[in-house]
C-alpha cells in the first residue's frame, strides 16, 4: 500500500482491515452488537491497535516487532 499510499492512509486502511478480521469471530461469539456499540474495549480499541502495530511495523521496519507487540497486547489483555 506504501507504494500507492502515503503511510498515514495505508496505515489507516491497514487498521480498518484489522478490525475487519475480529468481527467474524466477535459474530461467532454473539457478540458483535455489542463490541462495535462500545468504543472502549470495542472496535474502536481494536482500531487504534491495529494503527499502533502498523507504526510499530513501520517504524521498526519489521512485521516481527509488530507480531511481537500483538502477542504481548493480547496477553496482557487476556486477564
Amino acid at each position: 500500500m506504501l507504494r500507492r499510499y502515503r503511510f498515514a492512509t495505508a496505515n489507516t486502511l491497514t487498521a480498518v482491515f484489522f478490525l475487519g478480521i475480529h468481527l467474524p469471530g466477535w459474530y461467532f461469539q454473539g457478540r458483535l452488537r455489542a463490541m462495535l456499540a462500545q468504543p472502549v474495549g470495542g472496535a474502536l480499541s481494536i482500531f487504534l491497535i491495529g494503527w499502533v502495530l502498523g507504526l510499530v511495523a513501520h517504524r521498526s521496519k519489521s512485521v516481527a516487532a509488530s507480531t511481537l507487540a500483538h502477542i504481548l497486547n493480547n496477553l496482557f489483555s487476556a486477564a
